[in-house]
């Protein structure tokens, strides 16, 4: 009988935690603690810039907040958002590649072509994301993960518009919201 009640014992102990762990892994795999869309959330910014804030929206809108600190103010004419940087290493592989002001690549109200962004000062834009050729921006379903440069085009202040420059900003890591 000894033998017995020590064997039940033993299988009720170890199948308590077998079903404890089972659980816990449960609950884990459900919260998606595992799950491969985890990814890092980051704005890494040029040099003389900042990105103090962004999202990416299902729809393909990419809005940030960032601030720069050249030490003269900065006309900006355009703006492009891309997946991809193009083959030179310059500008966006898709969408707005020439960095225009043009109406299309912006949300209503995201973006006014020839807006000035001053030394130490905040600005807040919004744009959209391209991930392949054509007219569709980088719409993604909430939560997937999406890696992504934005570029200016701009001049300094008290320049010509005929001295353009034209920079890549910051590239981000983010998710659709």
């Amino acid at each position: 009988m000894a033998r017995s009640q020590a064997a039940i014992d033993f299988l009720t102990s170890y199948g308590v935690v077998i079903l404890a762990v089972s659980v816990t892994l449960l609950v884990i795999f459900s919260f998606g603690v595992f799950s491969p869309q985890f990814a890092p959330v980051y704005c890494n910014a040029a040099a003389s810039f900042s990105c103090t804030a962004f999202a990416m929206f299902t729809n393909g809108t990419l809005t940030f907040t960032i601030t720069q600190t050249i030490g003269t103010s900065i006309k900006i004419t355009g703006i492009g958002c891309s997946t991809q940087v193009n083959g030179t290493g310059v500008g966006p592989e898709f969408g707005n590649v020439n960095l225009i002001g043009a109406t299309q690549y912006y949300p209503s109200g995201g973006f006014t072509s020839g807006t000035t962004l001053f030394t130490n000062t905040a600005g807040q834009f919004s744009v959209y994301c391209y991930s392949a050729p054509g007219s569709t921006p980088a719409k993604g379903a909430l939560g997937r993960t999406i890696l992504g440069y934005v570029w200016f085009n701009y001049t300094y202040s008290g320049l010509p518009a005929n001295y353009p420059t034209a920079q890549q900003v910051f590239s981000f890591s983010t998710t659709y919201t």
